[in-house]
């Protein structure tokens, strides 16, 4: 059986047993790794590699793939232990990632010692949090057009991304701020808080209504203009003031939990998912729709 140089079968069996040594009594839903196990999970990172740890899971069979990555990261830090992460080490930190403008793909070749990559940059924002960010939690609009823009380039998922292209505020403050600009204001959508289960699955069985329509397309209008432009360009020069900023990148997936609380029905995320799917209907509906609400009532 073949092993990492630094992983032999003896050191393994004394990290065991250290570990079983230090947790007494581990949680119930917790299980340590046996030696055999824990042989098996290297034996298949030198074969298969770390791209795909469902395929691990698949050749220890008794873990889950999430067990596997967690494991070789704990087994790494013992055969590997990084340096301490010193006040002058995160100033130089900094200064990197000040070097090259908080690209963390570049900062990061610099350190390969320091093991997971992206333990040691959530690290680094929280030194950062603290010693470099103002403790005040106001938003001007320089940090407000910031947040924008750097969501409509990288996506609201990627926000320790965001918060670096910010630079004033942390992860989470972005997070939740982005949230406040992205949610609709009541004068434009009413969310049914009572909604019931059987509400929702009625709502998936019937066609759309023609409001539901005009609240899909409004949504897409604002964060996702690239779908409608070539077939409407209208609508987008009918959107308010406020809205014609919001604009995310064409790569930027719907986030179909938010584009249904846009709507004034209860909706499951697949039925959304096919309206959307079929834009030229959409557009379509949403235009008669847009026709039947701005032309004066006849006689």
């Amino acid at each position: 059986m073949a092993v990492d140089e630094e992983i032999t079968p003896e050191s393994l069996d004394q990290f065991i047993e250290w570990e079983r040594t230090a947790v007494d009594t581990p949680p119930a839903d917790q299980v340590l790794w046996t030696l055999e196990e824990s042989l098996r999970l290297v034996e298949a990172v030198e074969k298969y590699g770390t791209a795909s740890w469902n395929v691990i899971a698949a050749h220890i069979k008794t873990k889950t793939a999430e067990a596997c990555r967690s494991r070789k990261q704990r087994l790494d830090e013992w055969t590997h232990p990084s340096p301490p992460l010193t006040e002058a080490f995160m100033e130089e930190l900094d200064q990197r990632m000040r070097q090259f403008n908080s690209d963390w793909d570049q900062v990061k070749a610099f350190y390969p010692d320091r093991g997971d990559s992206a333990r040691l940059r959530q690290q680094y924002w929280a030194w950062r949090q603290r010693v470099r960010l103002p403790h005040n939690r106001v938003w001007s609009n320089a940090d407000v057009d910031c947040l924008r823009v750097a969501v409509a380039q990288l996506g609201y998922h990627r926000w320790l991304d965001v918060a670096d292209r910010v630079g004033t505020k942390s992860a989470e403050q972005c997070k939740t701020k982005w949230h406040k600009l992205a949610d609709p204001p009541s004068s434009i959508v009413t969310v049914t808080a009572t909604a019931t289960a059987t509400d929702t699955t009625v709502a998936a069985l019937r066609p759309p209504a023609i409001d539901e329509y005009v609240h899909l397309l409004f949504y897409l209008a604002v964060y996702h203009p690239h779908k409608i432009r070539s077939a409407l360009p209208s609508i987008l020069e009918w959107l308010p003031a406020p809205y014609q900023c919001h604009a995310l990148a064409p790569e930027v997936d719907i986030h179909w939990k938010r584009v249904s609380r846009w709507l004034p029905t209860p909706n499951t995320e697949l039925r959304l998912k096919r309206i959307v799917q079929k834009v030229p209907k959409l557009l379509a509906n949403c235009t008669l729709a847009f026709v039947n609400l701005t032309l004066p009532p006849r006689n």
